[in-house]
């Protein structure tokens, strides 16, 4: 469905997950487009997009998308399949593309915005190893977001999210650069996933400023016993003391150990500042870990408690967890994504680790 804005263009209305307001930050996007800007560069960018992504079977039929970009270099993305309210899931950073337009990504996929000579039109593409597609977006309006949306724009009942909480978090800022060493099989396709979820954290590092990096990563033949990993996890869930681990653990270098689990235990991250070492211990391929889309969410979630965030209430975020609802079932996905993280969650990464952070030993 497409009407004509004040401005003359088509207004970027779909269905009810394309109304013209952020589930994210309960903002009309009309505000948002007018915030100051952080980078002149990206004024040919601000704005709304819409077009159509061709099917890249068989992955994806043809479907409609939406792109809002920011003045603050922050970009929403929205696909016609997904859910009413899912668009809070995202919000991506962008960096500027060597042609003059945007990138970003969100593993396993690449996006580009391009501009073309037509101010009014922009080239998509979603590139991946498996499943690439372009498109011609066109600029529509979000001219009705600073009044009441009609009752067609209307979100879904079930869109409203409710008010997000962080829960407490006592984790410390690392004072090192911390060697990551993943422990397991060499051939646990699991490994992958954990460099990815390394090169996700320090991308988000270096978009805030921050000073901190995760350090080297290396892979070890040192399985950690399952059983020993299985009463840490119930320990943890419990509240009680977590029992240490055997002297296995003491030979295995590094000072991010991530212990690659078959055992069936919830997934856990250590907190940096209370030992020296911080232990990840990520449970086995079973469900709901062995659905779509789920275990690259849960290793970069631990991931995060390990170099200092803790949980929120959000099942659309990437750090939502205990004691609020939400489960790793809620990270299945028919596309690969990794969740996004929240603007606050950026500002305590940027608190723990400054611009000026240096490591102290």
């Amino acid at each position: 469905m497409q009407q004509e804005g004040d401005d003359g263009l088509s207004q970027c209305l779909l269905n009810d997950k394309f109304a013209p307001f952020s589930l994210q930050s309960q903002k009309p996007f009309l505000e948002l487009l007018q915030a100051p800007g952080t980078n002149p560069a990206l004024a040919r960018h601000v704005g709304a997009w819409s077009g159509t992504l061709p099917a890249r079977p068989p992955f994806a039929p043809e479907q409609a998308v939406r792109l809002v970009v920011f003045p603050t270099g922050r970009v929403q993305y929205v696909r016609e399949d997904l859910a009413p309210g899912r668009d809070a899931n995202s919000y991506f950073s962008t960096q500027p593309a060597p042609d003059g337009g945007l990138q970003w990504s969100s593993s396993p996929f690449q996006y580009t915005l391009t501009p073309t000579n037509d101010p009014n039109q922009a080239q998509f593409a979603l590139t991946a190893a498996a499943s690439s597609a372009t498109a011609t977006l066109a600029r529509c309006s979000v001219a009705q977001a600073d009044s009441a949306p009609s009752q067609q724009q209307q979100p879904h009942p079930t869109a409203t999210p409710a008010p997000l909480t962080y829960f407490e978090n006592r984790g410390q800022p690392w004072t090192k650069i911390p060697a990551v060493v993943i422990a397991g099989d060499l051939n646990n396709p699991r490994i992958t996933m954990v460099r990815a979820a390394i090169d996700y954290w320090n991308g988000e590092l270096s978009a805030i400023g921050s000073g901190f990096r995760v350090g080297s990563v290396e892979a070890v033949v040192e399985p950690l016993p399952g059983e020993a990993l299985v009463q840490r996890s119930e320990s943890i869930l419990g509240g009680q003391r977590v029992p240490e681990l055997p002297d296995l653990s003491v030979s295995i270098p590094g000072d991010m150990i991530v212990a690659l689990s078959d055992a069936n235990f919830v997934s856990y991250g250590g907190l940096p500042g209370i030992n020296t070492r911080v232990f990840v211990g990520i449970g086995g391929n079973q469900s709901p870990r062995s659905l779509p889309n789920v275990m690259p969410n849960v290793i970069t979630h631990e991931i995060g408690h390990a170099i200092g965030l803790g949980h929120n209430s959000d099942p659309t975020l990437l750090m939502c967890g205990r004691p609020a609802s939400c489960r790793p079932d809620d990270f299945r996905s028919a596309e690969p994504r990794l969740f996004p993280i929240t603007d606050e969650e950026r500002a305590t990464l940027l608190r723990l680790y400054p611009a000026d952070w240096q490591p102290s030993r």
